[in-house]
């Protein structure tokens, strides 16, 4: 089975940062790599990508995240990005941009990383989620803080989330979403401790890190190919 580490942050501007954290990643033997544009990038390069890869046996994946704070912006920004082969997702502590990603084709994941975020997950929006073949993300990072106060605090609030979505028949990934790059772990080893610490079934985290992801990539494809019309339908 092929596991992934769903969320590294880059700054596709700094190629010397970019090709240190490969490194890193090669020595943990993480195999399926998802890149995020720190700085951003509405759009990759297909140069940049392919420049990127012959620096690692790596897989390397792309998506786009959208941090708008209004739906006037992203309504805007969404426009730009829509034909992008990335994975395009958002993460906002707005309600009702998360009920509008939820519903919009254009847009594949809703991401409850930030712990901020997270406070903000609801039924409502799962069920959107649902109803809508949505793909939501869940974190590691807001259990790894040193301050025990807001760890514990994260830790139950990413529990009885995941737990919901669980409950829910959600499609569901996780990502590590580590900003210290001495965070980064391999994903087996993730799978361990949301298996172990937030009690999820080993089915479920195995799938999180593996299956539902490469659906998310799939997805994503699919969304950018002219001949798909819907779920489904495509013109050959």
């Amino acid at each position: 089975m092929s596991y992934f580490e769903s969320r590294l942050k880059v700054n596709f501007k700094n190629l010397d940062e970019i090709n240190e954290k490969l490194k890193l990643c090669e020595q943990l033997r993480i195999r399926n790599l998802i890149l995020e544009p720190k700085n951003n990038l509405l759009e990759i390069n297909p140069k940049i990508k392919d420049s990127l890869q012959k620096l690692t046996e790596i897989n390397l994946f792309y998506r786009i995240t959208l941090l708008d704070k209004n739906l006037k912006e992203l309504k805007k920004h969404i426009k730009l990005c829509k034909n992008n082969p990335e994975i395009i997702s958002i993460e906002s502590t707005s309600q009702d941009i998360q009920k509008y990603a939820a519903t919009d084709t254009r847009i594949d994941l809703i991401s409850f990383s930030d712990y901020n975020v997270l406070k903000t997950f609801s039924k409502g929006v799962l069920s959107l989620a649902n109803q809508n073949n949505k793909f939501i993300e869940f974190s590691l990072t807001p259990i790894m803080s040193n301050y025990r106060s807001y760890q514990s605090k994260a830790f139950r609030k990413l529990h009885r989330s995941i737990k919901l979505a669980i409950n829910s028949h959600a499609k569901f990934i996780i990502s590590g979403n580590f900003n210290n790059l001495y965070d980064l772990r391999n994903p087996r080893a993730l799978i361990s401790i949301c298996h172990t610490l937030l009690g999820i079934p080993l089915g479920e985290a195995k799938k999180a890190f593996s299956n539902n992801v490469k659906a998310l990539l799939k997805k994503a494809e699919q969304r950018s190919n002219k001949f798909i019309f819907e779920n489904g339908v495509e013109l050959i």
